[in-house]
């Protein structure tokens, strides 16, 4: 089938080719800083003593999705980012050459849209962005799982917030993520939203590192994280966290404090 004539429910299964991406200490020092590490956390800001947060390389995977939507499918510009997943296979390093090798894998049909699940490997890590393709459903094929809650139980064990700023997506989208609808009033209405909104992934690096911070975790062991992104935070409100710790396992959420759970997860600290 050629690119002319390809839709989103043939894309299931199509090889997204390799890249090598090449970061080094000052992509790593500007992610931390751009998901909200302070000045204090040396760890995370200063070469000397720098280490590096496993959703950083979440960035480094980010040149498939858009591989993905340049097949002419759909339009990658109307389209939002709605869950992730992240394994690592081995402690990140502060720099490095890595090859990256991407393919579509689930295509899921959700009615009035489409659900695509882009797959990264690599020797450090492997990761699964879920998109969300409107207008792209209703092809007659399988729904998928929806992911359980039911992790929650009893008054939660980390209690936690952090205030996203007005220029955070500024930003973050200095990491690689240049979707417009972060930047341009005009993308952010095409889509449904009053203004540009917060990066999912800066938004969920955050909540990472806002839980690692209030439990006395270090940030930089994560080992597998799972998450739905299910409504937009704006830039300049503050995210509440509440999650609940099994052994070395978080089930979280953050939102408004409120009624709003703008994503849920699961996060293992090795």
């Amino acid at each position: 089938m050629s690119e002319a004539n390809l839709q989103v429910k043939d894309l299931a299964g199509v090889d997204l080719g390799a890249q090598v991406c090449s970061y080094d200490d000052r992509d790593v020092m500007l992610y931390a800083i751009a998901i909200g590490a302070k000045a204090s956390e040396l760890e995370l800001v200063y070469e000397k003593q720098l280490r590096t947060i496993p959703t950083f390389l979440l960035t480094l995977g980010l040149w498939a999705v858009w591989a993905a939507g340049s097949l002419g499918a759909y339009d990658p510009a109307l389209t939002l980012h709605v869950g992730q997943n992240l394994r690592m296979r081995s402690k990140a390093p502060t720099s490095g050459d890595l090859e990256i090798t991407a393919h579509i894998g689930a295509v899921w049909d959700k009615g009035s849209a489409a659900l695509v699940e882009v797959n990264v490997s690599s020797a450090v890590f492997d990761a699964m962005y879920t998109i969300f393709v409107p207008g792209a459903g209703n092809f007659g094929g399988e729904r998928g799982q929806r992911s359980d809650s039911a992790l929650a139980e009893g008054p939660p064990n980390v209690l936690g917030s952090f205030k996203t700023s007005e220029v955070q997506p500024a930003l973050y989208r200095l990491t690689g993520d240049r979707h417009p609808v972060h930047i341009d009033p005009s993308a952010a209405n095409a889509l449904g939203f009053e203004k540009p909104i917060m990066h999912g992934l800066c938004t969920l690096g955050s909540s990472v590192l806002e839980i690692a911070r209030v439990s006395g975790t270090d940030p930089t062991s994560l080992h597998e994280l799972t998450a739905r992104l299910s409504a937009p935070v704006f830039p300049g409100a503050t995210v509440s966290i509440e999650a609940w710790k099994n052994m070395e396992n978080f089930y979280f959420t953050a939102g408004d404090g409120g009624s709003v759970i703008a994503l849920s997860g699961t996060a293992n600290f090795a």
